[in-house]
């Protein structure tokens, strides 16, 4: 704990070290924070429970880690609205554009002139492979509020006039498309490998086990 008494009151630093769980991610988030100087009922100086102010350093802003298998320009795209979104609400809701329309790109194979039209195509392949009823409603849902469904009419590389609220359902809408794509595809894959290494663990069993008394092995 440092800390320094100033005209404020004494404030200290609380480092939050966290490392994901998800063997197929394990990146860290390192947050800051600062926090007021309170007395214990020994009357020896601790930090308090809130925090007067705090700082996400790793990864920048509010931005979730993404595994590797995430492509690198979309989760770039993503980390980078994450960290300007309560700077410029119109810097962010671009870049978070940008990122669905990689996402479509890369998990369907989708490439239109716009947003919207590869959105429309989208949504048409409702029910085959990993397009679903769920993730198309999100979308929906976006596209229906203000200014962001008009603008997803026009080129993802134009900075759009959007609130900071706005900005904010684009980046969720982000996160909900990756956890349901590579995310989902990763899990799915990680579940089918384990049950081939299962069968293969009972065969292996199987051809190794002695024959039993007064008969051959099956």
């Amino acid at each position: 704990m440092l800390y320094i008494s100033n005209a404020t009151g004494s404030h200290g630093l609380f480092g939050l070290f966290i490392v994901c769980p998800n063997l197929a991610c394990r990146k860290y988030t390192l947050i800051v924070a600062l926090k007021e100087i309170i007395e214990d009922k020994n009357r020896q100086p601790t930090l308090g429970a809130f925090s007067l102010m705090s700082w996400r350093l790793v990864p920048r802003g509010s931005a979730r880690t993404s595994p590797d298998y995430v492509p690198q320009p979309i989760r770039d795209d993503y980390a980078e609205t994450c960290s300007i979104v309560d700077l410029s609400a119109k810097a962010a809701a671009t870049l978070a554009r940008r990122a669905v329309q990689g996402i479509i790109r890369d998990c369907w194979g989708i490439s239109k002139a716009t947003l919207k039209q590869e959105l429309d195509e989208l949504g048409k392949r409702v029910g085959t492979g990993d397009v679903t009823a769920e993730i198309c409603q999100s979308i929906d849902v976006v596209r229906g509020v203000g200014n962001i469904g008009a603008h997803m009419e026009k080129d993802i590389n134009i900075i759009v006039d959007v609130d900071a609220e706005e900005a904010q359902l684009l980046i969720e809408l982000v996160e909900t498309l990756v956890e349901d794509t590579y995310i989902a595809r990763a899990a799915r894959q990680q579940q089918y490998a384990r049950l081939l290494a299962l069968k293969q663990k009972k065969e292996d069993e199987k051809s190794q086990a002695p024959p039993r008394a007064g008969g051959t092995q099956a």
